[in-house]
């Protein structure tokens, strides 16, 4: 079996990342790194491949964007964890937006959805 370079395995990574973060809900490198609070620039080059992405990075997307970290790091899978893989495109972005809210916002959203069931019901 060949060796795989590891440059080659991080680029790889990078790109997965890339397409994590845009899945994830963050149009822009810069909101995500907002997010994350790391500078841009850094995860420029956890994208790139120029550098290793920290596990605290992972942990971060996977327990707050549902992103599958072996993914990221095999390519093997789905870029959702499995338990997230019953969700639509549009309601994986939309929990992604969600959980990036703070909370008394989160709550206003969650009063909203709830009156509009109520008055979107058919009359009896």
């Amino acid at each position: 079996m060949a060796m795989v370079d590891e440059k080659d395995i991080w680029k790889a990574a990078g790109k997965r990342l890339a397409e994590a973060r845009a899945r994830a809900g963050y149009a822009s490198r810069k909101q995500f790194a907002e997010a994350f609070g790391k500078p841009e620039p850094t995860l420029a080059k956890y994208e790139q491949g120029a550098r290793e992405i920290p596990m605290a990075l992972l942990v971060w997307l996977s327990d707050t964007h549902r992103i599958d970290v072996g993914w990221i790091v095999t390519g093997i899978g789905d870029v959702l964890r499995s338990d997230a893989s019953d969700l639509t495109v549009e309601e994986a972005s939309l929990l992604s937006v969600f959980r990036r809210l703070p909370k008394e916002r989160q709550d206003i959203v969650q009063e909203h959805a709830e009156f509009n069931l109520v008055v979107s019901k058919p009359a009896p």
